[in-house]
């Protein structure tokens, strides 16, 4: 039987925008967009589902116009979805140069201030019965602290940012796996993170194109990452990784390894959706 993995995190209208060439701030430039469902919550959410998981998804989804996209997203890929009703739905707007590398995003995430601890209660039972359950930081600190408290044995948290991972300041405690990227970790952490967690931690900390490191109370493992070629896109590639990880612990593989492999399936699509044929190479 798949494993049961729920989500709570956020879900939006991803616009992303590439420049045909050179990116000059402060001007117009040339190039191509594509609009698409995104968020690192559903990111994490499709990925698992790629991987043939049994994912049941929380977040907010708008009653605007935008809506019937993001649940169809949900629908037509088999993730079980709930939301709590708002009014609109959170949307990101991200450019990218002609390399694929970001230049700049703006999140318009107040959409998610609906999904509430009251809202999670009614679904208690569902969240308990997981075998994981990963959430990101795009929720509030109620449903945080909410999460971090429920006596599950295998909770993940996603930083997403500096200015989001500032919410588990004094959360991290309640949570197995602590992803993020070397500035969000050592925000978290400070600099001496073996001394700073407890001895449950798993923390997997992404450094781009040059490493990736897992750390406990008693090791430290570092994964050297060679830049990709033909790298189209790198929306939704840390998203990815975690994924590739989760997939590790559950299987009892190379955890480092698994989650560099699912980057490379997002690195090589167009947008946050990875290459069906990627994703069925690195299954087998």
């Amino acid at each position: 039987m798949n494993k049961k993995i729920v989500v709570i995190g956020g879900m939006n209208v991803d616009i992303l925008a590439t420049s045909d060439q050179t990116f000059q701030s402060f001007d117009s430039n040339p190039g191509s967009h594509i609009i698409d469902s995104g968020g690192v919550g559903f990111n994490i959410a499709y990925d698992l589902r790629l991987l043939d998981y049994d994912v049941t998804f929380f977040t907010v989804i708008g009653q605007d116009h935008f809506g019937p996209f993001l649940k169809d997203a949900c629908i037509s890929h088999h993730i079980k979805v709930y939301s709590p009703p708002s009014e609109l739905s959170s949307l990101y707007l991200s450019l990218f140069n002609q390399d694929g590398n970001m230049q700049g995003a703006i999140a318009s995430m107040d959409a998610m201030k609906h999904l509430t601890k009251a809202f999670l209660k009614d679904y208690e039972t569902t969240l308990l019965e997981a075998d994981v359950l990963i959430c990101d930081t795009n929720v509030s600190i109620e449903v945080l602290t909410y999460i971090s408290h429920l006596h599950h044995p295998f909770k993940v948290i996603e930083l997403v940012s500096q200015e989001k991972a500032i919410k588990m300041k004094h959360l991290v405690a309640g949570f197995h796996v602590i992803k993020g990227n070397d500035a969000e970790i050592h925000h978290l952490f400070n600099d001496d993170i073996q001394r700073s967690i407890k001895d449950h931690h798993v923390v997997i900390i992404t450094n781009q194109v040059k490493y990736a490191r897992l750390i406990t109370k008693e090791k430290m493992m570092t994964y050297p990452i060679e830049k990709a070629e033909d790298i189209i896109n790198t929306s939704g590639a840390g998203d990815a990784f975690l994924v590739g990880c989760i997939d590790g612990f559950i299987n009892q593989k190379e955890i480092l390894k698994q989650g560099h492999l699912m980057s490379l399936c997002a690195l090589k699509s167009k947008n946050s959706k990875m290459l069906k044929e990627c994703v069925d190479a690195y299954k087998n």
